[in-house]
């Protein structure tokens, strides 16, 4: 099969949702030579159109990518990196996310918190390296009614950005969120169900087998 491109439209959006800068490219996608490898762009692409052997394809949820796809994202221009680091992935796998780093194993309850961010004292709430001291290695969700999303920690803890903060284990984070919605606005409650959901689908995985010495 022939490669496929992905072509980038890298801008930074204003509130009022217009373009206020565009910047094009074009990076090579490689063949899929994984049976069932199911390469995606990172979570805060938008996927415009497919162009497929010349026909244009709207995309959907169940859409898979082939080899010789031109996908034509809108991205912003912070996450062009990320995006050219997801293309290095499908040409040199594995395919998929990267691999988180091990939790680290403690004899006590992880620490539940919960505070007002403020971007000068604790960052970008859309992009942060680090919440509360603690390094980013994931992000799960985007937040689309407000900035910010949910993330998981380098200690093993889940973090959720916006407006309002939030720190602790997979379960009090999503009992914190289910006592928030009885008196959230509509766009806070959508929000904090699919947190819900997120947490609940993230499951810990076991470590790949060591091989034999």
């Amino acid at each position: 099969m022939a490669d496929g491109h992905l072509i980038l439209a890298a801008g930074a959006l204003l509130a009022a949702g217009l373009l206020a800068s565009l910047l094009a490219g074009r990076l090579r996608v490689p063949s899929l030579r994984r049976a069932g490898a199911r390469p995606r762009p990172p979570r805060d692409a938008v996927v415009n159109v497919i162009v497929r052997a010349d026909r244009a394809i709207p995309p959907r949820g169940s859409t898979r990518l082939l080899a010789g796809d031109d996908l034509h994202l809108l991205i912003n221009e912070e996450s062009v990196p990320r995006t050219r680091a997801a293309i290095e992935r499908w040409r040199s796998g594995p395919i998929g996310p990267s691999p988180r780093p091990r939790r680290p194993i403690t004899g006590r309850r992880p620490i539940f918190t919960v505070w007002s961010w403020d971007e000068e004292r604790d960052g970008n709430v859309a992009r942060p390296h680090a919440i509360a001291g603690r390094s980013v290695v994931e992000q799960l969700r985007i937040r689309r009614d407000q900035r910010g999303g949910l993330w998981v920690l380098a200690d093993g803890r889940y973090a959720i950005t916006g407006p309002l903060a939030a720190i602790g284990s997979r379960r009090d984070l999503a009992d914190w969120a289910r006592r928030r919605m009885r008196s959230a606005s509509a766009d806070e409650q959508a929000w904090l169900q699919t947190v819900i959901g997120a947490l609940a689908a993230d499951l810990p995985t076991e470590p790949p087998p060591t091989p034999d010495a």
